[in-house]
Parts: structure tokens; C-alpha cells; sequence
């Protein structure tokens, strides 16, 4: 029952977070998703390290045990746009999973879950996709 740490976090927005057990994943709040996700130690509250692997415009979806669940974009090159495309980062050591293609960058992620192994996203045209992480 003692404060166990304190400090400032500096946004654009306002923050965002989901406590897990390995530590605090701190964000920047986006439209009900969390950008720029980061682990901070539970016990200093600095960070260990980001969760975006390196990647601009990744954002959160959600979190459970290990796993972070993201969404980010990929380009497909000339004329033909970009894709949605999530993943799942390993929370303890920062590593991305291969992404999975959900749609392109007009079909918007409504939602997403992730528990233990399985995850869901859920598309603005009411496609589910489902996936296990390794």
C-alpha cells in the first residue's frame, strides 16, 4: 500500500495504457487506440523498450498475458495503396510477429481482441479474422 513510483508522461493528447504483468504498456490515446506503445518497468516506471518494432504509425488494439495485438499499414508500392495489416508483439521482448493482411487502407479496424493465443479483428465491412500467435 506505498507509491511505489511517480512520474510525468509527456503526449499530444492525453495517455493510454494497459497494465499488464511484465509492466505498464504506456500510449498516446488515438481514437480509441493507443499509439506509440511503450513497456515501463513496474517496479521504476522506466522504459524498457518500445513495442512498435522500429515501424511509424503503429498503433494498439489490445493487450492480454504476453501479447500486445497492433495495427499498422503496409505499402503495396506504386498505384496500388496500402493495406491494414495487424500483428502481435511479444511484450517481454518487443518482437512483431509476421503481420496478417486485413484489408486495404479504406477498410477500417472497428475492433479488436486478444486473449492468451487467439486474437480477432473485426473490419468496418463486418469481416472477422481470426489468428493464433506462435
Amino acid at each position: 500500500n506505498k507509491e511505489a513510483w511517480k512520474a510525468t508522461y509527456s503526449t499530444g493528447d492525453k495517455p493510454d495504457w494497459y497494465l499488464m504483468k511484465a509492466g505498464l504498456v504506456l500510449g498516446d490515446w488515438q481514437f480509441g487506440n493507443m499509439g506509440k506503445p511503450a513497456l515501463y518497468d513496474p517496479a521504476t516506471g522506466t522504459k524498457k523498450h518500445a513495442l512498435d518494432s522500429g515501424i511509424t504509425s503503429v498503433t494498439a488494439l489490445a493487450a492480454d498475458g504476453r501479447w500486445l495485438l497492433v495495427r499498422t499499414s503496409r505499402y503495396l508500392g506504386g498505384s496500388k495503396g496500402s493495406v491494414n495489416t495487424v500483428a502481435a508483439v511479444d511484450i517481454d521482448t518487443g518482437k512483431m510477429t509476421t503481420g496478417v493482411d486485413i484489408g486495404s487502407s479504406a477498410e477500417q479496424i472497428e475492433n479488436g481482441s486478444i486473449a492468451q493465443n487467439m486474437t480477432a479483428v473485426v473490419s468496418k465491412s463486418r469481416q472477422l479474422v481470426l489468428g493464433q500467435t506462435p
